[in-house]
């Protein structure tokens, strides 16, 4: 009924045949290569803004700012007023330097503009570079140091700044004279020595035009002498004390609180502080006014608060009398911004509560109650 077929090998698919892979088409790589190449550049050049990122240049004595290059067929763009280098070509204060480093700490600039600071009886650095600033240390040497220093400071055409421990180093008006007849008058800004607060004086201070910070002694200074400050027109900053027989009134401070003075330092003022202290705080006086060493109270701070002022920083140093019911006279003082203290009457737990009553008032803490009757 069924035939019986032989099993028989079945017949092999045909293989496919592959199909052959297309060559690449380095033509086209090459020009999505170059179009990825050139957004890139568009890119980084973008985000620096057109220019090449230039690397500070290292200099013995810091950094120097990078200098744009110059555009071809065009004039350089000065970014800053036309004014005097800093140092000359021909300036060099080295060996003024190496003869005030023993006695003063100094700041001095180098032609490219990068300063450094010099401590006291060490050894500056190799020139040339501008002495701008000296700060001279009390050796007890009188009034006789001043004498030997005038010729080195006279000739230091780029000094800015002068201090003399604090104002203590006397002054005369000769010296004075000196230095206004030499290179440093142009570019001197601030003089804190003890520069006598007498008519002669002020003749020879009116000759430096940039002069905006001075430290006098007061000494026997009158109405007149004071109504003469005016004359300084660059005045910003008037240091004075300590007083000897002090014979101006309340005229002659009435003028010094006319001046618009940003700031106001009142040294031992003794029997006149409280004169004083009321003419420079009134409305349209100088914005911070310091009292060290005077007889300053807590009355003294209660009528500060009765009127209108300006006063935006007190600054107490060595006013003992002054307590923390002082302080919270001081609370109310609306124009008030910051009171810096040192050796008062003040204590943590008073300053705490005023803290607490004008919190946006910056307190700069110095020594409290507790901490002088530690000292003592």
């Amino acid at each position: 009924m069924f035939e019986t077929v032989a099993n028989e090998p079945r017949p092999k698919r045909p293989k496919r045949k592959k199909k052959a892979q297309a060559e690449p088409n380095w033509v086209l790589i090459g020009i999505g290569g170059a179009l990825a190449f050139v957004l890139l550049v568009v890119l980084a050049v973008g985000l620096s803004g057109g220019r090449k990122p230039q690397a500070e240049v290292a200099v013995p004595f810091g950094p120097v700012k990078p200098v744009a290059p110059k555009a071809k067929g065009t004039a350089p763009k000065e970014e800053v007023p036309p004014v005097p280098l800093p140092v000359e070509p021909d300036e060099d204060d080295s060996a003024a330097a190496r003869a005030l480093s023993a006695s003063a700490y100094m700041q001095v600039r180098f032609p490219n503009r990068s300063t450094m600071g010099v401590r006291r009886g060490t050894a500056p650095p190799p020139g040339p570079f501008a002495i701008v600033y000296l700060d001279f240390h009390d050796d007890g040497r009188g009034a006789g140091f001043a004498d030997a220093l005038v010729p080195y400071l006279a000739n230091l055409r780029s000094l800015e700044h002068v201090r003399m421990a604090g104002g203590v180093i006397p002054v005369s008006a000769s010296n004075l004279r000196a230095l206004a007849n030499g290179k440093c008058a142009d570019r001197l800004e601030s003089l804190q020595t003890g520069c006598p607060l007498t008519d002669e004086a002020l003749d020879e201070l009116k000759r430096f035009p940039r002069l905006h910070t001075v430290r006098f002694r007061a000494g026997s200074a009158d109405d007149a002498v004071l109504e003469r400050l005016a004359e300084l027109r660059a005045l910003k900053c008037l240091e004075l004390g300590p007083f000897d027989r002090p014979r101006a009134t309340r005229k002659g401070w009435a003028a010094v609180a006319a001046l618009k003075l940003g700031y106001v330092w009142i040294d031992r003022a003794d029997t006149d502080t409280a004169m004083i202290f009321e003419e420079l705080t009134r409305s349209g006086g100088p914005k911070e006014v310091a009292m060290v060493n005077c007889k300053l109270t807590d009355e003294h701070l209660a009528a500060l608060a009765a009127r209108p002022t300006d006063v935006r920083t007190l600054h107490l140093s060595g006013c003992r009398d002054v307590t923390d019911k002082g302080l919270e006279h001081l609370a109310t003082v609306a124009s008030l911004e910051k009171v810096i203290h040192f050796y008062t009457g003040f204590t943590d737990s008073g300053l705490q509560k005023f803290q607490m009553a004008r919190p946006k008032v910056r307190v700069e803490r110095g020594l409290t109650a507790a901490d002088i009757k530690q000292n003592q």
